[in-house]
């Protein structure tokens, strides 16, 4: 059935995925760093503010991003995607020698 937690893991991966891909990286984990402390707030209050004009994809959207927990993890998940790209290029030019 529904797994909560898997739905959750899954929209923070496909959030993740789009930052890296437009090479929004840097930017992105200043802005979820900036807005962690209010996300429980901005979170309540988007969904109030948008609830007749969003759908269930949206307002769950929201709903996973106003766990502070699930905002770490992204940024988590950013970061190490930022080392692994470092730890690639690096791998490249040393063969290039």
């Amino acid at each position: 059935m529904f797994s909560e937690e898997g739905y959750e893991n899954r929209t923070i991966k496909k959030l993740v995925s789009l930052i890296y891909k437009y090479k929004m990286e840097v930017p992105s984990v200043f802005i979820l760093e900036m807005l962690k402390p209010f996300s429980y707030i901005g979170g309540e209050f988007g969904l109030f503010l948008l609830a007749p004009f969003i759908g269930d994809i949206e307002e769950n959207f929201i709903s996973v991003f106003k766990k502070r927990e699930n905002l770490e993890k992204a940024i988590i998940l950013i970061e190490e995607k930022i080392h692994e790209d470092k730890d690639r290029k690096k791998i490249g030019k040393k063969k290039e020698f």
